[in-house]
């Protein structure tokens, strides 16, 4: 790809642009997209500027190995607390690994992130919680990530501003490289493990783009619950979504 040189009267937003096809991310910079649109109205749960046009996908199949075991893995949320995903056993759980932030957040990140707030209540109603992965190079920049929230809210309808599942932190990439998801921070990655902690569904996208859509989420979930009705049809019911809740930690607000 052919790029034009910068020169002193470069518009800014105009880079931002540029170094989002570098990078093969789009980008948000919180004091181009403030100072272009601070009285644009939020459109609908998909977001305002256009962002309701990406298309994630509906069809797919898990790309990576299910043999892991993720159950061990541990964040701080943005308190600064531990988090476990022992903590979710009982309830299925949709693990999202956002690409982090350098200087710019993810368009693809954040716009997926609004679109499960807008649909939690589907993952809710298949016993399903959502854990949001936001990876940091290194202690201090946990300011990267309330701009990440920032973005996400204004995708949001002006009446539903919470996140109401937790958003944790991934400090110096721990997580990232136990996984292999190393590039650019991190590349997209999605899993979903099922109340006894196994991992079922695990797909690692090769471009910031290339993820499971909300419809493809939730049809992976509907089709583990119907494999556990196959495998266990007189077993007992799941625990609820309530009971379950109790001790897992809770929304972001």
């Amino acid at each position: 790809m052919k790029l034009p040189r910068y020169n002193s009267r470069t518009p800014i937003p105009y880079l931002a642009m540029l170094l989002g096809a570098l990078t093969g991310c789009g980008t948000e910079n919180a004091s181009v997209e403030r100072a272009a649109r601070p009285h644009e109205p939020i459109e609908d749960n998909y977001g305002a500027g256009g962002y309701r046009d990406i298309q994630f996908l509906d069809d797919v199949d898990s790309n990576a190995s299910l043999e892991e075991d993720l159950t061990d893995l541990a964040f701080i949320d943005l308190s600064g607390k531990p988090v476990s995903l022992k903590d979710y056993r009982g309830r299925n759980l949709v693990l999202v690994i956002t690409r982090g932030s350098a200087r710019y957040i993810c368009i693809y990140c954040s716009t997926l992130t609004s679109r499960m707030v807008a649909q939690y209540e589907e993952f809710k109603s298949r016993n399903a919680e959502i854990l949001i992965v936001f990876p940091l190079r290194a202690k201090g920049e946990e300011v990267l990530a309330e701009d990440f929230l920032k973005f996400v809210r204004d995708k949001l309808e002006p009446d539903r501003t919470s996140i109401p599942f937790p958003v944790v932190l991934d400090m110096e990439l721990h997580v990232v490289d136990k996984l292999g998801l190393r590039q650019n921070l991190a590349r997209p990655a999605t899993y979903i493990l099922d109340a006894e902690g196994q991992l079922r569904f695990a797909y690692v996208g090769a471009s910031q783009a290339d993820r499971p859509s909300i419809k493809a989420l939730l049809e992976q979930l509907d089709a583990l619950k119907r494999e556990r009705k196959a495998e266990a049809p007189s077993a007992g019911v799941e625990p609820s979504a309530e009971s379950s809740r109790e001790s897992a930690p809770q929304g972001t607000t």
